[in-house]
């Protein structure tokens, strides 16, 4: 699958009323600061370098976090939707950390014209395996 179809394809599953109300930051919508930004960032994202993406790795990301949002949110299925189109938008588009940088202490280092984001909590496992952050933490 090329990025645009991808981001085409996310943008998709976000209906007008809700574009509206994420703009609003309408208080109906249960979704984090985190995911609004790139929800709205992503509304105007247009594809320069229409690179292709594994649909079997898109679809592999997409089942590990509908797995473990069943698990731990089970009570907010209709929320798991900003999580999963944000964290595909971040992970294939963007090529960032699906959570927070602040957060999680993540490091960001910029070498030879290109970012390194490297994790404390990474495990290589779940949606862990997905992340372009390395394992560690740099000096």
């Amino acid at each position: 699958m090329k990025l645009s179809q991808l981001i085409t394809k996310l943008k998709g599953q976000i209906t007008p009323k809700e574009w509206e109300q994420l703009e609003a930051r309408d208080s109906t919508i249960k979704i984090s600061e985190h995911n609004r930004k790139n929800l709205l960032e992503m509304k105007n994202t247009q594809i320069t370098e229409d690179k292709e993406i594994s649909t079997d790795v898109i679809n592999d990301l997409k089942l590990e976090l509908e797995n473990y949002l069943n698990k731990y949110m089970a009570e907010d299925k209709k929320d798991h939707k900003w999580i999963i189109i944000s964290s595909l938008y971040l992970t294939y588009v963007k090529e960032m950390p699906m959570h927070p940088i602040d957060k999680l202490n993540i490091k960001v280092i910029k070498e030879n014209n290109r970012v390194i984001y490297y994790c404390p909590l990474r495990t290589g496992e779940g949606a862990c395996k997905y992340c372009v952050c390395q394992k560690g933490v740099c000096k």
